[in-house]
């Protein structure tokens, strides 16, 4: 996994679906194997990678080609990142034993899945749900 600080190969397009990710300064992308953290210094927590990881292999040798039913089919884009959501909440929680810790980082995953940086394309409560039935 490559860390690069910039902005991804296909970075007009995502704006153009998703419009509110320029004021999103924590965002990150994945393309092929290389994140794209434009925005945030220092590194990505582990739990973070292993999301990020996730996206890589969902790509495997065609990212743009996974880029672009991504962003333009909000069914395959909610199954590719409660896949994501769900490998990187398991690994925080089986690496950390803090329940305050656990339910923190579901709220806040989940509450990043129902945004509009994903289009709205779920509810919060319905987010917690489907991540949880892969941790816990």
């Amino acid at each position: 996994m490559n860390i690069i600080r910039d902005f991804p190969p296909n970075y007009s397009e995502i704006i153009k679906v998703f419009p509110i990710v320029p004021t999103i300064k924590t965002i990150v992308f994945t393309y092929g194997d290389a994140v794209y953290k434009p925005y945030k210094k220092g590194t990505l927590t582990d739990h973070v990678k292993v999301h990020e990881k996730t996206h890589e292999k969902q790509q495997g040798n065609d990212p743009a080609g996974w880029w672009n039913k991504y962003l333009s089919d909000p069914k395959f884009r909610l199954d590719q990142e409660v896949e994501a959501y769900r490998n990187q909440y398991r690994f925080f929680v089986n690496k950390n034993y803090n329940f305050k810790e656990r339910a923190k980082l579901l709220d806040g995953i989940a509450g990043d899945l129902a945004s509009d940086m994903y289009g709205g394309i779920i509810s919060k409560n319905e987010a917690i749900e489907l991540i949880r039935k892969g941790g816990d």
